[in-house]
């Protein structure tokens, strides 16, 4: 008997296959693929899927095929390619599976296409190696459709896709471009982590996943995907402009959090602090906590007047903390006004 375990922990019940530990359907096809042994295990390989589709078996969790393609077909139940391994395209082209369809962990080396298809429950593909991409254009997905920590090497098209729930794309890696015009979504499209190669890509993801968390009132999430598309923004731009926009974003956060602000305000504060304390550069301050609050006096622009700074270079430095002082202070408030007062 087959040696292959599928995830629930049963055994395959096809008989073993030549010599070998695995059936015809979990054995590995030959490398050469013009060999006649390449040839006759192929053959094999698809007689024995034309026999699961006649008897409406659709499990073929972790088997090794050359090409799928259930294009037009009326499948019941689960569509189950878990932990299989497909070396060219995978076609479901205007399919209609009644349940869900699982390819956890596959491997697709070529296309896998859904266009036009219509799943009645969730499609999941957490995990999985997409070498050509990916295509839901058109189709209608009955649940929620998941992508998390799936390698897409190739393009994802979802435009039109309708989606009954949520859509997971967490720790994935977009190489290519994906696209998601007229996507129509009852429940979050979620980017979390994902690694986008193309900034555009980036840009255009995170604005529909911002709009749509808008819509849901949840601004913490629109928050963070307006970061990102930001983010995708300011690499798009050219050498120069994408460097001295690096404040902008990992200081200020494009005005999506404060802690960055107080952050450096207070670097500069006790920075300052320990320039006037090594220079003896505060008049009446004998110890460090005296030039802290020197430092904080000034660069609040208070200017108490019971010390001042030394004249020359250090009353040069206290006036460049006072500005700073005041911009930082400008910044912080209007960042925790669009934060937390709209």
């Amino acid at each position: 008997m087959c040696e292959y375990k599928f995830r629930n922990g049963r055994k395959c019940e096809e008989e073993a296959f030549e010599k070998s530990k695995y059936c015809i359907l979990h054995i590995e096809l030959p490398e050469a693929e013009g060999s006649e042994e390449f040839k006759r295990i192929n053959e094999l390989k698809e007689e024995k899927v034309k026999k699961k589709v006649k008897d409406k078996d659709f499990n073929f969790d972790g088997a090794r095929l050359f090409e799928v393609d259930f294009s037009g077909m009326e499948i019941e139940g689960d569509l189950n390619f878990q932990y299989a391994d497909i070396r060219k395209n995978a076609l479901f082209r205007g399919t209609n599976i009644s349940r869900g369809v699982w390819f956890e962990r596959a491997n697709i080396s070529g296309k896998a296409s859904f266009e036009r298809a219509n799943i009645g429950g969730f499609s999941w593909f957490k995990g999985a190696n997409l070498g050509g991409g990916i295509s839901f254009e058109r189709a209608n997905i009955g649940g929620g459709i998941s992508f998390e920590e799936t390698n897409i090497k190739g393009c994802a098209w979802f435009k039109g896709i309708n989606i009954r729930g949520d859509a997971w794309f967490e720790r994935a890696s977009i190489k290519e471009y994906a696209s998601f015009e007229g996507l129509k979504i009852k429940g979050k499209l979620i980017f979390k982590d994902t690694k986008f190669k193309i900034p555009k890509t980036q840009e255009e993801a995170c604005r529909k996943a911002k709009i749509i968390c808008e819509k849901l009132r949840d601004q913490e999430e629109a928050d963070y995907y307006f970061y990102r598309e930001m983010e995708a923004k300011r690499k798009q731009k050219n050498t120069i402009i994408r460097t001295l926009e690096l404040p902008v974003q990992y200081i200020f956060g494009y005005g999506t959090y404060w802690w960055g602000v107080l952050i450096l305000w207070f670097s500069v504060v006790f920075g300052c602090a320990f320039l006037y304390w090594q220079g003896n550069a505060v008049v009446g301050a004998s110890s460090f906590q005296e030039c802290v609050y020197f430092s904080i006096v000034t660069i609040t622009t208070l200017g108490y007047g019971d010390y001042e700074p030394v004249k020359g270079i250090y009353q040069l430095l206290a006036a460049s903390e006072a500005v700073f002082g005041t911009f930082m202070w400008a910044a912080f408030i209007a960042i925790f006004a669009r934060k937390y007062m709209r």
